[in-house]
């Protein structure tokens, strides 16, 4: 957690803050250590127990690098391993089961992702919504 949340930098924060910080924090580690050892435990296991449909067929996409998403959710370990590609995880033999530093910077990437394509998408709408002249502009 200290390296993935960068801890030195909020050192001179209040103690209410950090607090709060700590804790959320908790919270994406026990999230990152979940599905981490899920996939070690039960890697036949459907990623849709850790992501939303959406998570997954964007990291998919993502992995893979192709626009179409597969239909059916497919193993965690598989999803693992497309989260520790993002996180710069190369996957060779000799590398073994990608580290919680890995899936905590794929993961992270993963989000800023999803956050990217729901923003360009309500602009796409907003766009679309202007083209058609259904924006009531007051004046």
């Amino acid at each position: 957690m200290k390296s993935g949340c960068n801890i030195e930098k909020i050192q001179q924060r209040s103690v209410q803050k950090t607090v709060k910080l700590i804790l959320m924090y908790s919270i994406i580690a026990i999230k990152i250590l979940n599905m981490t050892y899920l996939a070690r435990i039960s890697p036949d296991e459907s990623c849709a127990t850790v992501f939303e449909e959406s998570e997954w067929k964007v990291l998919y996409c993502t992995a893979n690098k192709t626009k179409v998403p597969p239909d059916e959710p497919y193993a965690i370990s598989k999803a693992v391993k497309y989260v520790a590609k993002l996180g710069g995880f190369h996957g060779c033999k000799s590398d073994g089961s990608p580290g919680l530093k890995v899936i905590w910077i794929g993961l992270n990437k993963l989000y800023t992702l999803l956050s990217y394509r729901d923003f360009f998408a309500m602009t796409f709408l907003w766009v679309k919504i202007w083209e058609r002249g259904l924006v009531i502009v007051p004046g």
